[in-house]
């Protein structure tokens, strides 16, 4: 007995889950259809009036061209680099020949005025003439040169060029002084008055941009302020709006039809369009 209740258990827990399994499957087979479908409408569109679209091939030859265009310039460019660190090397190896050259030219001529010298002074060891030539002798014992230089009249005159030379070169020295001390006081009054301008200039700027800010300001707080007028008229309207319909009374009773049955005139108050009792007897066809 205990073996058959838990067959059965067992059987209705396969049944349970063979259930749940095709029920998740179908699940996710509905969610999988609506996405590609929504997939599918997303990725479509039709435009009535969109132009066509040209070929790729078009695109494609122009990207070619400017890839192409771009490769040439960027090989003419390599190629000048190139000729001109080419052209700097020669010019260098060139300098080098001519200042090797030179060097050399000037080694030659050296060597050259040496052996002159060389050959001079053996020609002079050989005449012998270096032996012939007398040796110096004083031709006096006193002074020769600048004896009559230094008497009192020239030394006061020395004197006198020297004083003048010496107040020409003070007042040189001073003039030139007070030309400095005038170019800078006059620099000082250049520099003063461009500062000066500059600071009237800055100041008009900043009271030009302050007027100009205090109106923006203004123009702008007298917009704000019928704007927010027309926002508290257009709120009264909608509360206004609110409250009523928004129609006439006459087009509020234009929904609501008479009686189909009865059929009374707007102006009836009271009356009726059923016979009474005394006129028509009931279950009767004929109308007394």
């Amino acid at each position: 007995m205990l073996q058959i209740v838990k067959q059965q258990r067992r059987l209705q827990g396969q049944q349970v889950a063979s259930f749940n399994l095709n029920k998740t499957e179908a699940e996710r087979c509905a969610r999988l259809s609506s996405r590609q479908d929504a997939i599918g409408k997303s990725q479509g569109y039709v435009f009535a009036n969109r132009a066509v679209t040209p070929p790729k091939h078009l695109r494609q030859k122009e990207y070619l061209f400017h890839l192409k265009k771009q490769f040439e310039e960027s090989e003419l460019v390599g190629a000048k680099e190139k000729a001109r660190h080419l052209k700097e090397k020669l010019e260098q190896i060139q300098l080098a020949e001519e200042l090797m050259q030179q060097r050399e030219e000037y080694k030659r001529m050296k060597a050259r005025r040496e052996e002159d010298y060389r050959s001079a002074l053996n020609t002079q060891m050989r005449t012998g003439r270096l032996e012939t030539i007398p040796k110096s002798q004083p031709d006096s014992t006193e002074p020769v040169f600048g004896k009559y230089d230094t008497n009192a009249d020239k030394l006061e005159q020395q004197r006198q060029r020297n004083r003048k030379v010496l107040r020409e070169q003070l007042e040189t020295v001073e003039s030139r002084q007070r030309a400095a001390i005038a170019a800078e006081q006059r620099r000082r009054q250049d520099e003063t008055t461009v500062l000066a301008r500059a600071r009237q200039q800055l100041m008009e700027e900043q009271s030009s941009r302050h007027a100009l800010l205090f109106g923006a300001r203004k123009e702008l707080e007298k917009e704000w302020c019928k704007e927010a007028e027309l926002k508290h008229v257009r709120e009264r309207a909608n509360s206004l709006r609110a409250q009523t319909p928004g129609k006439s009374v006459l087009d509020q009773a234009e929904k609501y039809s008479r009686c189909r049955q009865c059929q009374r005139r707007p102006c009836n108050r009271g009356e009726s369009n059923i016979w009474s009792e005394s006129r028509y007897a009931s279950g009767s066809r004929l109308m007394v």
